[in-house]
């Protein structure tokens, strides 16, 4: 546990890390993001991620459903009356 914990961290500052750098050489985040998580691909030693079936099951149901226009009109609400 306390490997995967060690690990997690690591990872969290490697992320924190690419994310300033990104803005410091006004690069979008996504793009050094996403070349730092390739080259996390690489390193010797670094376990595998599983994830639960249960998990992709869900997202992959919530992605079928249909969407209306209903569903996203009461979301903004209460932040267009308080900005007046």
């Amino acid at each position: 546990m306390e490997g995967k914990f060690q690990i997690f961290l690591i990872l969290l500052a490697v992320l924190a890390g690419a994310a300033l750098l990104a803005r410091r050489i006004n690069v979008a985040p996504a793009i050094l993001l996403l070349l730092s998580g390739i080259a996390l691909a690489f390193v010797p030693g670094m376990p595998s991620l599983e994830l639960p079936p249960e998990l992709v099951e869900m997202a992959d149901e919530k992605a079928r459903q249909p969407v209306s226009v209903d569903s996203g009109k009461g979301r903004f609400d209460a932040m267009r009356e308080a900005l007046g």
